[in-house]
């Protein structure tokens, strides 16, 4: 009765745990592992582990009664940035913008760039100052920068990139400001008002604060926050 041809294949890798499939087919073994009793002849050993990206050794010569060697080295899948959050989220368009916070997570420590993206305008570029995986701290030169709505867009160093749809607001420092309520709304003459609480859009942190009447002179506060 003829016998026939067969041999091993010594399966390692690194990291070790993956699944060995013999030329597409599980073998049901992980590495580091020995396929036994493979036919003599030219075979594909494919790894998969997950977190991994899959990787493969072809034309793996098989000898009769012999073991052959394959060892393999795994990547790491790095999944896209996500963004969740910013802060502050505007600036004014007459100077730069400061310490940007960008939460999320997947970002690149190293390599990792910034940009706010308007349809039909030049990207924004910013500097990263510090880079954590969760965290970047950034600038954007927006003077004289459109108001309106940016994306915020972080791409890494391998290219994969998330993004936040409007995610920051350009503000015009000639926007009209708009007043909608004080906290409290009156006060006790020949005393001191504090207003704990103003209320309004467009309002600049360099802006002064007066009370004023026709027939009487301004009365100017000092703005504390």
């Amino acid at each position: 009765m003829a016998v026939s041809a067969v041999g091993n294949i010594s399966v390692s890798s690194v990291p070790s745990g993956a699944a060995i499939l013999l030329d597409g087919i599980s073998t049901g073994s992980v590495t580091q592992g020995t396929i036994e009793n493979v036919p003599v002849g030219s075979h594909t050993i494919l790894l998969q582990k997950s977190g991994y990206q899959d990787v493969s050794q072809i034309n793996v010569a098989v000898s009769d009664n012999a073991t052959s060697f394959v060892s393999l080295t795994m990547t790491a899948v790095i999944a896209a940035p996500v963004i969740s959050g910013r802060s502050p989220t505007y600036g004014y368009n007459t100077t730069s913008v400061n310490n940007v916070i960008i939460y999320g997570s997947g970002f690149s420590t190293s390599g990792a760039t910034v940009v706010l993206a308007k349809s039909g305008q030049t990207n924004i570029t910013g500097t990263i100052s510090s880079a954590l995986a969760t965290q970047l701290t950034c600038s954007f030169p927006i003077t004289g920068k459109p108001a309106g709505y940016w994306n915020v867009i972080v791409t890494n160093a391998d290219g994969q990139s998330g993004s936040l749809s409007s995610g920051f607001e350009i503000r015009s420092s000639s926007s009209t400001v708009t007043l909608s309520s004080t906290i409290p709304s009156c006060a006790v003459t020949n005393t001191t008002a504090s207003i704990t609480c103003l209320s309004g859009t467009n309002v600049l942190t360099s802006a002064t604060i007066r009370l004023k009447r026709a027939g009487y002179n301004d009365i100017y506060g000092t703005v504390s926050s």
